[in-house]
């Protein structure tokens, strides 16, 4: 994903830029050369703690031990309110369905209703 050299970083570079994530603007995003598209696609099973990329993979990561459980996490409850929406929405179209269906019933009893009552009023007459 980058292009950075493992072994031009040094053990004290990499803790100096294993700051809190959120002190990290997006300038300093955008000179590592990541976007947000880029971010989604790390296999964080495979992330180097010594690997700069470690920085990029998201930006609610506190501590650069902990990007590995965390990514990960937060991947599974992105996931999650995904599924969650999709059942939701999925819900609410059942719920019109079913709506739609009551009403074609009512109006489909009244047409019935309405027949019956023609064919009594033609029989009386």
């Amino acid at each position: 994903m980058l292009d950075v050299d493992v072994l031009d970083v040094d053990v004290m570079d990499v803790d100096v830029m294993a700051v809190d994530m959120m002190d990290i603007d997006m300038m300093d995003v955008d000179m590592l050369d990541v976007d947000m598209m880029d971010v989604h696609h790390v296999d964080v099973h495979h992330v180097d703690v010594m690997d700069v990329d470690v920085m990029a993979v998201d930006m609610m990561d506190v501590d650069m031990m902990d990007v590995d459980v965390l990514a990960f996490d937060m991947m599974d409850v992105d996931m999650l309110d995904v599924d969650m929406l999709d059942v939701d929405m999925l819900d609410v179209d059942m719920l019109d369905v079913n709506m739609l269906d009551v009403n074609m019933l009512d109006v489909n009893m009244l047409d019935v209703n309405m027949l019956l009552g023609v064919l009594m009023v033609y029989l009386v007459m």
